[in-house]
């Protein structure tokens, strides 16, 4: 139904270094808002040249905090979805928890135009960092994604399972479908 789009720095004599290596220079630096648009461009890109192949499929692009607070991704993102001519919701847009998302914050704000805006969202990373399930009632996500740290546990320990099991009631009652983020093994598939 979806894919993710993940960017990944590559070079001459460079096997390749992880996002959570460059991701944290690149919001130091304000290099964020140049990368996060090029991964959004891409994106819309793949769907506006793959019409068929990708008929009813979404992305999923990440989106960093920075972004939101910058407050220029809204039009932006917009203006993308308008020049390649893919509708909003075909994007969902992944926010990992924050503080930065409270009440009266410019990230929440970006986030609740984003959705006005026709734009799907997605609660990344859900119960890893700063968890808030005022976000859940206030934000209008579309989707929850479990913490990989959850779905590594789901089958050696009572607890992961248990919270996993937590995090998807939670989801259901809200009307959003949570997905799993890291299953690699055929059992975690199963559980």
């Amino acid at each position: 139904t979806s894919f993710e789009v993940l960017a990944r720095l590559k070079g001459p004599g460079v096997s390749g270094i992880s996002p959570s290596v460059f991701v944290p220079i690149a919001e130091e630096s304000s290099l964020i808002d140049m990368l996060g648009l090029s991964v959004l461009r891409y994106a819309f890109r793949t769907l506006a040249e793959h019409p068929e192949e990708l008929r009813g499929i979404s992305l999923n692009v990440n989106v960093s905090i920075q972004q939101l607070l910058r407050g220029s991704l809204v039009d932006r993102a917009r203006e993308l979805s308008r020049d390649f001519g893919v509708e909003p919701d075909r994007i969902a847009l992944e926010v990992t928890e924050s503080q930065w998302l409270e009440a009266d914050s410019p990230a929440r704000e970006a986030l609740l135009r984003l959705r006005e805006a026709g734009f799907r969202l997605a609660l990344d990373d859900f119960g890893a960092g700063y968890t808030s399930l005022n976000h859940l009632l206030t934000i209008p996500f579309d989707e929850v994604k479990i913490d990989r740290s959850f779905i590594a546990q789901l089958i050696s320990g009572s607890r992961g399972r248990a919270l996993c099991e937590v995090a998807w009631a939670m989801a259901s009652a809200c009307g959003m479908p949570a997905v799993a983020e890291g299953v690699e093994t055929p059992q975690q598939a199963q559980a």
